[in-house]
């Protein structure tokens, strides 16, 4: 399989060329999981490296599987939670017993077309699909693995070309400290992509140099784990990272991620009250943004250099302003 299609390379020969004179900068992105980390770098690689590799695409294409295998059984049980059920039970047992039979960890993982028409089937019977309209901000699905049961029939096709846009989709955990070079004519980044783990934090924390991108997943202000809201642990990691010894020269860029689901939430009524009740905004999307902005910049007693930035990862346009801004 080649590299995707809509992936153009923008890298220029001269530019290793050169590397051996131009200067180094080393960024650090971090960020707690599930914020898009791993989908910046595939857009910093995509806006001015010289894109994904072949083997990045395939692993891509796996994972892609093992999303929507993973997500699977959580909307199945959220939909037997509801007592909603497929007409078709055959549908639901196929389904079943693939789930049941399925290696997560083999490394041709794929989905068979047929397996591919009954997750659409189950998905389009009018209760099961009202269920999930109704219900699309409970259930217990990433809103990646959504876009991929939407896309179904396409990702499971014989004839199934990976896209730009899938490979962005992906979720993919960061696991240690990946390091990614990117080489321009004029200098060379070091983009290291940080595990969300305060062992792996801490033992790197003295290398991440003076550019650092912390990524926030917008629309995660009304999630929780393990009883802690997501929005809180993240500002209480950002806390932590620009009040950590280090040298007055550092930048921080806060990139505010995933803002068309925010927008979706606050339009819709999820209250951002419930996260921070001092505010009082209700569903305006522009204070209830910069209110979430003040949380997160009123912890820099360091004094920091901070900049914010609102962006949707998945949008080419988005993107591209942020490589302007990492140049």
């Amino acid at each position: 399989m080649g590299n995707v299609p809509s992936i153009k390379k923008n890298f220029k020969k001269k530019a290793r060329e050169s590397a051996t004179t131009s200067p180094s900068y080393r960024v650090a992105i971090l960020g707690l999981h599930n914020a898009g980390k791993t989908t910046l770098v595939k857009r910093l690689k995509m806006g001015f490296g010289d894109g994904l590799s072949e083997g990045e695409v395939d692993q891509c294409r796996r994972t892609m599987y093992r999303n929507v295998l993973e997500g699977l059984p959580l909307l199945l049980s959220f939909l037997s939670e509801k007592d909603v059920q497929c007409e078709d039970r055959d549908v639901e047992t196929t389904i079943r017993r693939f789930l049941g039979s399925t290696d997560l960890d083999d490394e041709a993982l794929s989905i068979p077309s047929h397996i591919g028409l009954a997750i659409d089937h189950l998905c389009n019977e009018p209760s099961v699909s009202r269920a999930i309209e109704q219900n699309r901000h409970e259930i217990p699905v990433s809103p990646s693995v959504k876009w991929f049961i939407n896309q179904i029939l396409r990702i499971t096709s014989t004839s199934y070309t990976m896209t730009e846009k899938d490979t962005l989709r992906v979720y993919e955990p960061t696991v240690g400290v990946p390091t990614t070079h990117l080489y321009s004519e004029k200098y060379i980044l070091e983009v290291i992509e940080v595990e969300d783990s305060d062992e792996v934090r801490n033992s790197h924390i003295s290398g991440f140099g003076p550019l650092i991108l912390f990524v926030v997943a917008l629309d995660e202000y009304d999630k929780k784990v393990d009883e802690k809201n997501r929005m809180h642990e993240a500002i209480s990691l950002f806390e932590g990272i620009v009040n950590a010894e280090r040298p007055k020269k550092t930048t921080v860029i806060l990139l505010l991620n995933k803002f068309d689901l925010f927008k979706e939430k606050v339009e819709a009524g999820i209250p951002l009250s419930n996260c921070f009740p001092a505010y009082t905004s209700g569903t305006d999307v522009s204070k209830a943004c910069k209110h979430i902005i003040q949380q997160f910049v009123s912890r820099n007693r360091n004094e920091l250099t901070v900049f914010t930035h609102v962006m949707q990862l998945h949008n080419s346009s988005h993107a591209l302003s942020l490589a302007r801004m990492a140049a």
